[in-house]
């Protein structure tokens, strides 16, 4: 069963591709304020919005673990983060 990242993480995805939240929204469809607010934490995202930023994220070989872990696989680049709990 896949993670259900929260807003720390889905910052931290971002981050470690080192995109904007504009770029996010335009390369995911979603908008830009959505994403925004997804990742404030602020307001609980639709089941659709994140199930579309988790592909999103992991299309670019992003993956999520429990504990908030976010991490960049790939054969040349090895980043990880935590996200803050």
């Amino acid at each position: 069963m896949p993670v259900i990242p929260d807003a720390h993480q889905f910052r931290a995805a971002r981050h470690l591709l080192d995109l904007s939240q504009k770029a996010v929204g335009v390369q995911s469809s979603i908008a830009y304020a959505t994403v925004q607010t997804t990742e404030s934490g602020l307001v609980e995202p639709t089941i659709t919005t994140v199930t579309k930023l988790r592909e999103f994220y992991e299309a670019r070989g992003i993956e999520f673990a429990e504990g908030g872990w976010v991490r960049l696989s790939n054969a040349v680049t090895r980043k990880t983060h935590q996200a803050p709990t």
